[in-house]
């Protein structure tokens, strides 16, 4: 499960219509409009844009705390990995979070140049109106700047991460090691898979795949008591493993 969900802050910036900017600049050289038609047409585009604005800001302080929250629990859950001596691929999250930033720059430029347009209108008897604009663009300009600012502290906090080796001998690969030779002992046991850790509220569950026969799958007390067994001689050779592994266990049709 990756943080960088369907809707994020960078994708609320890119879906709020960067093109309406490219609208309002058209319809700039269209003065040549009667007054009265001119000045409906800026204050039609001022409309549409304070609304197009106003769900934008409503929406954008929810959007960015789920994401601040779910990028911390991530990362969270990053950092019991590498203690734990799990490996983590920190290159797939890095790119994301970076992809999120130079969209929200992306936007913030787009922005930037609409207010530099319309500061060039300051003549047309609809003044007010752009005026109005373009301390809206303003406000969508800070909104832009905080988005970045966001991306910006994530993508140092997950470098700092990157650059963290797993620990060798980490509590983790020591259990697994131990649950893997306990195992093994079954004759009834065909196969024992990685170690396949799951975000869980920012802390991992590790989960390991074990392939046995069908008649030994099917009866539950035996499975109980062995898997009882077993987590006892791991607690007995370090108690801080004792139960750290969820064993999930697939029958094999037609194994013996």
């Amino acid at each position: 499960m990756e943080p960088l969900h369907t809707v994020t802050p960078a994708g609320l910036l890119t879906d709020f219509n960067i093109g309406q900017y490219d609208q309002v600049m058209a319809d700039l050289k269209k003065k040549q409009a009667e007054d009265a038609k001119e000045k409906a047409i800026d204050e039609g585009i001022a409309k549409d844009l304070r609304e197009k604005m106003g769900v934008l800001m409503a929406v954008m302080p929810n959007v960015l705390a789920r994401d601040r929250q779910e990028l911390s629990g991530h990362l969270a859950y990053v950092t019991h990995l590498v203690s734990d001596g799990v490996p983590y691929d920190m290159q797939k999250l890095l790119a994301a979070i970076k992809q999120n930033e130079q969209l929200a720059e992306q936007f913030l430029r787009a922005v930037t140049k609409g207010r530099a347009s319309i500061t060039k209108v300051k003549k047309l008897k609809a003044a007010a109106t752009w005026r109005a604009i373009d301390d809206m663009l303003g406000e969508i300009q800070k909104i832009a700047r905080t988005v970045i600012s966001h991306y910006k502290f994530f993508f140092l906090r997950a470098s700092e991460l990157a650059a963290q080796a797993p620990a060798k001998e980490g509590r983790a690969i020591r259990a697994y090691a131990l649950y893997r030779e306990a195992l093994k002992q079954i004759a009834a046991v065909k196969e024992v898979g990685k170690l396949e850790p799951e975000n869980i509220d920012g802390l991992p569950l590790y989960r390991v795949q074990v392939l046995v026969e069908e008649a030994y799958f099917k009866d539950r007390s035996r499975v109980r008591a062995d898997e009882e067994r077993i987590s006892a001689s791991v607690g007995a050779s370090d108690p801080e493993l004792e139960g750290l592994l969820v064993l999930r266990y697939e029958p094999i049709a037609g194994a013996a």
